[in-house]
């Protein structure tokens, strides 16, 4: 009985505290680093979502993001108004990245 209600606790507690959500998904990854355009001035506001989710962030006034995905195995989306949408790989980059946006060609 006691053996029971000690794992029934540990359950608790992890379910609480956000660790359980690692053990069901997966370690977490968290990708920095700097957004520019094509000039090398940072670009604020740049969304950047993980491919096929609604896990994302935006760009701050310096250029600089940080996001924490679920799985390391993931892509990233940028996009910015009047910039072309670039997606980056991020399952083989270990610290921080730069990304240059390019404006988008009017038609």
């Amino acid at each position: 009985m006691f053996k029971l209600l000690k794992v029934f606790l540990m359950c608790a507690i992890l379910f609480f505290s956000g660790g359980f959500s690692n053990i069901l998904y997966g370690q977490q990854k968290t990708v920095s680093g700097t957004v520019y355009d094509e000039k090398g001035e940072a670009l604020p506001g740049v969304s950047i979502v993980m491919k096929g989710t609604t896990l994302g962030t935006i760009s701050m006034p310096n250029g600089s993001f940080s996001v924490s995905v679920p799985q390391a195995k993931a892509i990233l989306q940028f996009s910015f108004i009047g910039y072309e949408a670039q997606e980056i790989d991020i399952s083989a980059i270990s610290g921080s990245i730069v990304v240059k946006m390019k404006e988008a060609v009017a038609s």
